[in-house]
């Protein structure tokens, strides 16, 4: 784990696992995912299959490529172990995480729409960094917690 100095805020390096928990749940929310480029791709029927091909240039289409589907419903890597940490994570400090994670709105306007004083929100997102810390460390030190190995065992 990037986890720096000892004495380093945790949120220097829970940052980047929140920034890939946040790409991950918002393509399980939203059905699509959003390049760095703005290319978007929407989950589902991809223009390979003939159903794609029939959306996309109607009647006469063929099939091209190879035929699948993508559903992405699950959290893998560092978002599952986020998403792992999340759990059971008190509903205040959560849901200043998921806000100042997910939302793009301005911190005042976050902690209005929250019920919050700029403050208190400041201070919940700090415990969820060293709530999501401590679970985290605990999580990735747990022998055979329930998810396979880096080795597949």
């Amino acid at each position: 784990m990037p986890m720096g100095h000892p004495t380093s805020h945790p949120k220097e390096w829970l940052a980047p696992m929140l920034r890939t928990w946040r790409v991950q749940y918002l393509r399980v929310a939203t059905g699509r995912r959003v390049f760095p480029d703005g290319h978007v791709h929407l989950d589902g029927w991809p223009t390979a299959t003939v159903l794609g091909r029939i959306r996309a240039e109607g009647e006469g289409a063929g099939q091209r490529g190879t035929v699948g589907q993508h559903f992405a419903e699950v959290y893998t890597g560092e978002a599952l172990l986020i998403w792992r940490a999340m759990h059971g994570m008190p509903i205040g400090p959560k849901e200043v995480l998921y806000a100042k994670t997910l939302a793009r709105d301005p911190v005042r306007l976050q902690a209005q729409m929250l019920g919050l004083k700029t403050s208190a929100y400041w201070s919940l997102l700090d415990n969820a960094y060293y709530y999501l810390a401590g679970r985290v460390v605990v999580i990735e030190n747990t022998p055979n917690n329930g998810t396979a190995s880096k080795h597949g065992t």
